[in-house]
């Protein structure tokens, strides 16, 4: 027998392959075809100069740390940046594998006959395949350099979202302090003084305006006018008058009757932790010896 017989037989297959890829055509080739009747206004057109990114700054020259932990925690708990983010690490990947075919690629590959293969002819053998496409007119390079654009989109449709997030709670934020300062406008004249400085009839604006700025709907008020200016009772008395107005559920504890009749639809008598009785405004006048009666007068 021939010794060529008991050498394993080494098969090398080259194989060069590439089709041709036009380049694709120019915006101002196609548009007349396309939009033939469409005449773009020169105001519209750009031009050759490009916008810069928006700056990563803008939201620390506010200096406030209360609205820096408001956009935190909206960007940590908003769905659509969670998408986004999952979509930018997927436009990765997807830039990674395109451009995986213009490096030198080796394979390994076994077979093995007998019964325990599922193959009685006995036959055996492995291959080793190597692949390296040549790229000679660009096919690979042009479907690498379209993911890439495609991930330099979606990181800047992120972004984007992420600025339009930020935007958002720090427009929200200073709506809130501005109806705040509308309420109270000594407010706006204190704004840098701390809350300990302030006035007790600051102070009880100052806690009155903290509620407002969460956006919550229902006010428990407990004594506020207690120990404060006759000037500052009757400008308490008329914010809440506003914010009934404006759809806000009040729930006043107030010793001062006097001052609850200006701004309680309904009053509920209490005695050792009960309601005992329920007077509505309009009807004040006649029971007002029953609620002498209730307040020892």
């Amino acid at each position: 027998m021939r010794i060529w017989n008991r050498i394993p037989a080494l098969t090398a297959l080259v194989a060069l392959s590439a089709c041709v890829v036009e380049s694709p055509p120019k915006p101002e080739d196609y548009r007349p075809q396309a939009m033939p009747a469409v005449v773009v206004p020169e105001e519209w057109v750009a031009g050759d100069k490009q916008t810069g990114p928006v700056a990563g700054e803008w939201l620390a020259a506010f200096g406030d740390a209360r609205l820096d932990a408001l956009i935190e925690e909206a960007m940590a708990h908003n769905p659509d940046l969670q998408v986004a983010a999952a979509r930018v690490q997927v436009a990765s990947e997807y830039v990674e594998l395109a451009g995986s075919t213009l490096y030198p690629q080796v394979n390994a590959l076994a077979r093995g006959g007998g019964q325990m293969g599922g193959d009685a002819s006995g036959l055996q053998g492995g291959a080793i395949l190597v692949d390296w496409e040549l790229d000679l007119w660009g096919r690979v390079r042009s479907a690498r350099a379209a993911n890439t654009a495609g991930y330099e989109a979606t990181v800047a449709d992120t972004e984007y979202a992420r600025q339009s997030v930020a935007a958002l709670v720090a427009k929200s934020y200073f709506l809130a302090v501005e109806a705040v300062f509308g309420l109270f406008p000594n407010l706006r004249e204190r704004l840098r003084s701390q809350g300990t400085k302030l006035s007790g009839g600051e102070q009880q604006m100052l806690a009155i305006g903290r509620i407002l700025r969460t956006g919550a709907r229902l006010l428990l008020l407990d004594e506020p006018t207690e120990g404060l200016a006759p000037v500052i009772v009757q400008q308490i008395g008329a914010t809440i008058r506003r914010l009934k107005l404006e759809g806000f559920t009040i729930l006043l504890v107030e010793q001062n009757f006097r001052f609850a009749a200006t701004v309680a639809d309904r009053h509920y008598v209490m005695e050792h932790g009960l309601v005992v009785d329920m007077i509505a405004n309009a009807e004040l006048d006649r029971h007002m010896d029953k609620l002498h009666g209730y307040l020892g007068v």
